[in-house]
């Protein structure tokens, strides 16, 4: 073998890495001289050829998958054959569990074959007794269960009552908010309007200063004017009193000059000049003179201080219409603008009262909601609190009754077994049939109860149901009665508190 491989491994060299043109692998197995007669032998000759370009180590791989393939499968096989093997065993052991039950339960049919007929009617009485015992109690738990139905039933409607109550008086704090809302709104657009007229009743202040002061100013100058215009007419008066005191001067000097006597005259003659008549002539000249003069200019003073003083009269009788005209406006202004702020002032008074109103009422409603809300949650506890309790006694009770019924029922058919084993059924067939039976509905029936007993929470009714099953066959079958009684309850789960 080891000459074999060595010439296959020199031809693979040989070839190197380019095609595989031929290749030969022969192995041969086979016993010895000193071999057992089952010796055995087989040779394996593969051949490639062709034009294959394969990488080293390809046909390595192979090899492997498929020994990991075989590993596998052998594995799997292995465990199925395990599990079957335990199915086995277990079946095995079921089957002579069985077989040891069956011996036991045909002891004991000897041993009851043996005995002499037992009387079980106390027994029978001693259980319809607890059946009417536990009847009744479901009875009163019944009519309890109804009269906290009804309780729950008005207290429901009470907190229908009060959810409607509370949605309402929800609805009247929303209306009420909205209103607060609203008024708010009035109560900021009063406020800028209120600023607003203060802005403009500080304007018309200001504006009001300003005509007091141009007031005052044509006022103080009305004064001057007034002292000024006096100064002239104490001056034209002093003037007239001076042009009057000129006069009566010049009358008195002119009748001292008519009184003085001719005789005292003497008159200087001049050749050819009258010196009186020129004297009187110039005097009467020069005073005329002067008093036109005097007269004109006190024309001219008269007519310009008339002129000022009518001018400054004019101007200040307008200015002062004027001034008298933009001061009543402004009063009226004023007037209008105080009312207004009277006026909303008044309303902003009794907006802040309302809001107070409405405030104290949200407060009261807020309170009465919030104790609507303590009673509710305190009838809701004791409601839960009440129905978990009636819940807890429901369940015992039920469970006390399930107990009961299994023992009434695994009684029941020990008590036809026996009655029909007693009045002398001995077919060993149709008793293997009875006895399977009877343990079938045994556990049948238990489980039925106890499936009924757990889903009690969510029916209300009671049924009974009684069936006949014949065991065994021909005239020789045994007839076995079994009752099985559905009891289900309603858990009272109250109203939905949402």
């Amino acid at each position: 073998m080891s000459k074999s491989l060595g010439r296959s491994q020199e031809s693979s060299s040989e070839l190197g890495d380019g095609y595989i043109k031929r290749r030969t692998t022969v192995i041969q197995r086979g016993g010895g001289p000193g071999s057992m007669s089952s010796s055995y032998g087989y040779s394996r000759q593969s051949h490639y050829g062709g034009g294959l370009n394969l990488a080293p180590g390809t046909y390595a791989t192979m090899s492997h998958e498929g020994v990991s393939n075989m590993k596998d499968k052998r594995q799997h096989e292995k465990k199925e054959m395990q599990s079957l093997n335990e199915r086995l065993g277990s079946y095995i052991e079921k089957v002579r569990f069985l077989e040891a039950c069956i011996t036991q339960l045909e002891q004991e049919l000897e041993i009851y074959r043996n005995q002499k007929a037992t009387d079980f009617k106390p027994i029978r009485d001693m259980y319809e007794n607890e059946l009417a015992q536990a009847r009744k109690v479901i009875d009163e738990l019944s009519a309890e269960k109804g009269g906290y139905d009804a309780k729950m039933a008005g207290l429901q409607d009470l907190v229908d009552t009060l959810r409607r109550e509370v949605s309402s008086l929800e609805e009247h704090c929303n209306e009420y908010r909205t209103k607060i809302d609203n008024q708010a709104s009035q109560i900021g657009g009063y406020e800028g309007e209120l600023a607003t007229l203060r802005l403009r009743i500080e304007n018309l202040e200001n504006e009001n200063a300003k005509l007091r002061q141009l007031n005052n100013q044509r006022s103080e100058e009305n004064r001057r004017l007034r002292t000024d215009l006096d100064g002239e007419t104490a001056a034209h008066i002093e003037a007239d009193c001076r042009a009057s005191t000129l006069e009566e001067e010049v009358e008195f000097l002119r009748a001292i000059l008519d009184k003085m006597p001719n005789e005292t005259r003497q008159p200087v003659k001049i050749k050819g000049l009258d010196l009186e008549a020129f004297w009187q002539n110039n005097m009467a000249k020069a005073i005329r003179d002067i008093q036109n003069e005097y007269e004109n200019r006190l024309d001219l003073m008269r007519q310009d201080m008339e002129t000022r003083y009518s001018a400054q009269i004019r101007q200040v009788q307008s200015g002062a219409v004027r001034d008298n005209m933009e001061t009543q406006h402004a009063k009226e202004e004023s007037k209008k603008l105080k009312s207004q702020i009277n006026s909303t002032s008044a309303r902003f008074a009794e907006l802040e009262a309302r809001i107070a109103a409405l405030e104290s009422e949200k407060a009261a409603l807020k309170q009465q909601l919030a104790m609507a809300e303590n009673e509710l949650d305190a009838e809701r506890t004791a409601h839960n609190a009440d129905n978990m309790r009636l819940q807890t006694e429901l369940e015992g009770v039920l469970s006390e009754l399930q107990l009961i019924l299994d023992a009434k029922l695994s009684l029941e058919l020990e008590i036809a077994c026996y009655r029909q084993l007693l009045e002398g059924e001995e077919n060993r067939l149709g008793l293997k049939q009875v006895v399977e039976q009877a343990i079938g509905y045994q556990s049948k029936g238990a489980t039925n109860l106890s499936n009924i007993v757990s889903g009690g929470s969510s029916g209300g009714s009671s049924s009974t149901h009684t069936s006949s099953h014949t065991a065994g066959g021909g005239s020789s079958g045994t007839t076995v009665k079994t009752t099985t009684t559905t009891i289900k309850s309603s858990s009272s789960s109250g109203g939905r508190y949402n």
